[in-house]
């Protein structure tokens, strides 16, 4: 008769009942046949030891999640009103691309921004 006994990675002791896992990282790799074998790695705990860790964490604060800026610097200056003029004349995106010597999805980009430059234009009119 096999009798499996779990260790505390922290402390030591035998384990009864329940064992937390404490996941850290995982790894994803692949057997003969192709298969995708996930391996997790991190400490089994005893239940004194996870909740001292639990504790910790609690103590610990939590950062803001920071918006990323966004890169204005590297914006192609448009003229807004020639492309939305362009574009209700008919041209294509790839055409107007070719005419402002940008990608075509540069132009797809900031086209609506062209016609609600235009649209605002009318307004003040």
């Amino acid at each position: 008769m096999r009798k499996t006994i779990w260790v505390c990675d922290k402390c030591g002791a035998e384990i009864d009942g329940e064992v937390a896992l404490v996941k850290i990282a995982f790894s994803i790799s692949a057997d003969e046949d192709g298969e995708e074998l996930r391996t997790e790695y991190g400490p089994e705990l005893c239940p004194k030891c996870t909740e001292e860790l639990r504790q910790y964490l609690k103590t610990k604060s939590t950062p803001e999640p920071q918006a990323k800026p966004r890169r204005a610097a590297n914006r192609i200056d448009l003229d807004l009103g020639k492309m939305a003029a362009l574009r209700n004349a008919g041209w294509s995106c790839a055409k107007i691309a070719d005419e402002f010597h940008v990608s075509e999805q540069t132009i797809r980009n900031r086209m609506p921004e062209a016609i609600e430059f235009i649209n605002s234009q009318e307004a003040d009119l």
